[in-house]
């Protein structure tokens, strides 16, 4: 009888051990992709620092922040940014407006859509080197 308990309390903190290690590596994580042009009159260059600026100066401080990409197709820019929950974007978002930095960058934009089209999705897995 004593046996058959070990086995069980072995099976049980294995169990627990995939717990923990799931919930460590694959966490949920909100990814927000919005879209944008660069407006007329900005050059790349110009755009590109600001966007710098942003990200060091806004994005990075933002708790809840994960990770933050720059993406384009063609003449259609993405802003990929990656936050531990919906509730962390949500207070950067607001918090956008109080930032010079943000407020730098989002003066050289023309956004596609409006702030209700923006794409949230879940991350489900993330392969990163």
């Amino acid at each position: 009888m004593r046996g058959k308990f070990v086995i069980l309390k072995v099976k049980w903190r294995i169990i627990a051990h995939e717990t923990i290690l799931e919930r460590k590596y694959f966490m949920t994580h909100i990814l927000e992709m919005p879209a944008f042009t660069i407006k007329e009159g900005v050059s790349e260059a110009d755009f590109l620092r600001a966007h710098e600026k942003f990200n060091h100066m806004f994005m990075k401080k933002q708790e809840g922040y994960v990770s933050h990409k720059l993406i384009r197709q063609g003449d259609n820019w993405f802003d990929i940014a990656v936050w531990d929950s919906i509730k962390s974007k949500e207070k950067a978002f607001k918090d956008i407006y109080d930032n010079t930095a943000a407020m730098e960058y989002v003066t050289l934009i023309n956004e596609i859509g409006t702030d209700d089209d923006i794409p949230i999705f879940s991350v489900v897995r993330d392969y990163e080197s």
